[in-house]
């Protein structure tokens, strides 16, 4: 049996393990580390460090939520064993690739210098309140958005206007030159900002319907 089949296989069976369960199961030998994570080498660390392979083992967004600046929930991996110790270092040169690229799916408080790695990740769901967030860094957030899995984002009780609101829907509704959308992004929370008038949340709504939008 080849490559290709084995992996298959193994992944259908650990489908069927609980969440946790199937992050252990890559640390039973260097051949499944390599086919459960993506990486053939243990414990790099950064966002420099893309994953060789795919693995969507990890798939339920409702299993795996990371907080920044706080300790995350799910521990690091050492570098020498792979067993899961001690609070995961956040930074962009130091946070776990594997984490980062392979696991994380619900996210919150993400750092503004982990944005331009978002569409290389399997980031769904982004909570960025509370992060004094302006209209420039929302439109810069729409263009990070485009090419990912992102398919809700929380921007509450930020410093976003109208003005900003309307440039990250012009970003994550433009398309391509097959006029294909380029985000996914399907909700957007925008309550507690500076669209305060029901005049200028309507007209966001009217002008694009295809976002669920609430203020």
């Amino acid at each position: 049996m080849g490559y290709p089949q084995r992996k298959k296989i193994l992944e259908k069976v650990v489908l069927k393990l609980p969440y946790y369960d199937r992050l252990h199961v890559r640390q039973v030998n260097k051949e499944l580390y390599k086919i459960f994570s993506g990486y053939d080498q243990v414990g790099l660390r950064g966002v420099a460090n893309r994953p060789a392979r795919d693995s969507d083992i990890y798939s339920s967004i409702n299993d795996y939520t990371i907080k920044f600046p706080e300790t995350c929930e799910l521990d690091d991996e050492s570098e020498e064993d792979g067993e899961l110790k001690g609070p995961m270092p956040k930074t962009p040169d130091t946070i776990p690739s594997f984490i980062f690229y392979q696991v994380m799916k619900w996210v919150k408080n993400l750092p503004t210098e982990f944005w331009p790695h978002i569409k290389d990740a399997k980031i769904e769901i982004l909570s960025l309140n509370w992060m004094g967030i302006t209209d420039e860094e929302v439109e810069k957030l729409g263009e990070y958005l485009q090419g990912s899995r992102v398919i809700g984002i929380n921007l509450a009780t930020n410093q976003i206007t109208y003005q900003g609101a309307e440039k990250l829907a012009q970003k994550l509704l433009q398309t391509n030159d097959q006029q294909e959308q380029l985000t996914n992004v399907q909700g957007v929370s925008l309550e507690d900002n500076s669209i305060e008038s029901q005049e200028e949340q309507s007209d966001i709504k009217k002008k694009y319907p295809s976002i669920e939008w609430t203020f």
